[in-house]
């Protein structure tokens, strides 16, 4: 690890800010291009770069980085780019060059769509119902209304709530999924 790197994990480590800005400027431009060659959007690099570097500082106590910081800082940034996709509902078409996918990732990848689907079967029938209906068969919250008889008000309340259990449920599977 290189004397940068060293003095940026040290200044975390002692909650120095000063770690931050040195975090952004020596790594700020190659984590946005690791997760442009993922969701190849660049109306949405910054934003998703700033919330994981944000997610980096908050967690900084509880990391532990084993090899380079940079190589540490690429993967939480493909990670990041593909959560992105996910919840984009869209599929990368392909990652960047350098990403490796080990059979254990494909296991968590199914793991993961397992805890996923429970977690939706778990949900109170009506936010089941009005949660499929949009993430799964792509209907607006108008046609949601109609098909199910209620007021898209409702509908909107409804997926409110879908998406506060879900993501109350699956908190600790999105954490380790990042770091």
């Amino acid at each position: 690890m290189n004397q940068v790197d060293q003095q940026i994990l040290t200044y975390l480590n002692d909650h120095n800010e000063q770690g931050m800005q040195l975090l952004f400027k020596y790594h700020y431009q190659d984590i946005c291009r690791v997760i442009h060659s993922v969701v190849k959007r660049t109306d949405v690099v910054e934003d998703l770069a700033q919330e994981m570097l944000l997610r980096f500082w908050n967690k900084r106590g509880e990391l532990t980085i084993k090899s380079s910081l940079r190589s540490y800082l690429k993967t939480m940034a493909v990670r990041e780019g593909i959560g992105h996709l996910r919840k984009q509902k869209e599929l990368p078409v392909d990652l960047p060059q350098n990403t490796v996918i080990r059979p254990e990732q494909t296991l968590e990848a199914k793991e993961l769509q397992g805890k996923i689907a429970h977690a939706i079967d778990e949900l109170p029938t009506r936010c089941r119902e009005v949660f499929q209906l949009s993430r799964e068969k792509s209907l607006t919250y108008k046609e949601i209304a109609n098909k199910l008889d209620i007021s898209p008000k409702t509908v909107e309340n409804q997926m409110g709530k879908a998406l506060k259990l879900l993501r109350e449920r699956l908190k600790e599977v999105m954490y380790s999924m990042f770091f």
